[in-house]
């Protein structure tokens, strides 16, 4: 194994350690996966669809507002190994207490790219730090903490965050319970789906403190109702290849394609991100591949050509995999780069 690479802005392997934006990744990059471990198998052990998590600690902030957290709230998530089931980790354990501050306001780091973007256009005075990979808006100009992986703690630290925004496979729970434990309130994220990431984002920008929903969110609902699925077709989508690692069930892609009328045909395995071989996947006669441009940038001469005869979509992984303002155009843009198809 060569260049360790994360799959940036997906519910991605915990294990995986980004090392360049997803512009400049090498498309022969491996993917590194800590010995012995399937990272990319993250299942709940209670509510098989948990709601959001909020799990906040104590902050400078002199006022609270506190919401009891039940046990049915705080799905505990299990890492498998490649046969068996490892130990599992809670999240979120305790009350759950937004800070309402009353000294100048929120300060809010982000560990997530989407939910980045998705606080920087609603409410960018709140927005103090968010890693290096968060790229969205254009001009973002906020401190950056490293990667959603990895990040530098004592960066964060410095920084004096309230709340700290992650979500369940981008980052790791070690990280959120540092964070907790240094005093700092932390807000999970874990949509699988259009209607959790429409509801989760509404969820937690009420938390931040937004006066009313913001357009951008509001015309995500109005696109999202309206749309109109497409002819049904049978897909594989590939997220890495060297290894092939695609896109399986209970995942938020998933959902955006069958709503635009493309059926995964991973969608009852029981990895969330399978790594077939290249035979295993044209085994499956998908009538569409789609290549997304990110994690892996995938380009009219990087990818259709392991498919050959089958007809490829190239997409914008931004807005196939990221829940935020994205969403708005995401139908559109998707129906269009679906139906424009190449083959090799």
């Amino acid at each position: 194994m060569t260049s360790p690479v994360e799959l940036a802005s997906l519910t991605v392997p915990n294990e995986v350690e980004k090392v360049k934006p997803p512009a400049q990744q090498p498309a022969t990059a491996d993917l590194t996966v800590a010995p012995g471990t399937r990272a990319d198998n993250v299942a709940t052990t209670t509510d098989p669809r948990p709601r959001a998590v909020h799990v906040i600690g104590f902050s400078r902030c002199r006022r609270w507002a506190a919401t009891p957290v039940t046990a049915a709230d705080t799905p505990a998530i299990c890492t498998f190994s490649r046969h068996v089931r490892t130990q599992c980790d809670r999240w979120a354990t305790g009350a759950s207490r937004i800070p309402q501050c009353d000294d100048g306001g929120m300060r809010v780091v982000s560990l997530v790219p989407s939910l980045t973007e998705a606080v920087a256009t609603t409410m960018s005075e709140v927005l103090v730090g968010a890693t290096d990979y968060c790229t969205h808006p254009a001009g973002l100009d906020v401190a950056r903490v490293g990667g959603s992986k990895y990040p530098d703690l004592d960066r964060v630290r410095a920084l004096r965050p309230d709340l700290v925004l992650l979500n369940v496979e981008e980052n790791r729970s070690a990280d959120a319970d540092a964070l907790r434990a240094a005093g700092i309130g932390v807000h999970v994220t874990f949509p699988r789906t259009v209607d959790e990431a429409l509801s989760e984002l509404a969820e937690m920008l009420t938390a931040l403190g937004a006066t009313g929903e913001p357009g951008w969110l509001t015309a995500a609902r109005h696109a999202w109702a309206a749309v109109t699925p497409g002819p049904p077709r049978r897909a594989v989508v590939p997220v890495w290849r060297k290894p092939w690692v695609v896109v399986g069930g209970t995942t938020f892609a998933t959902d955006v394609l069958r709503r635009l009328g493309v059926t995964n045909l991973y969608t009852d395995h029981a990895d969330r991100y399978p790594r077939p071989t290249l035979d295993e996947i044209r085994n499956r006669r998908p009538d569409l591949m789609v290549l997304p441009d990110e994690p892996y940038l995938f380009t009219p001469d990087d990818g259709p050509e392991a498919f050959p005869g089958t007809p490829c979509a190239l997409v914008s992984g931004r807005h196939l995999t990221w829940y935020g303002p994205s969403l708005a155009e995401a139908p559109t843009l998707l129906t269009a780069q679906l139906a424009s198809t190449c083959s090799r």
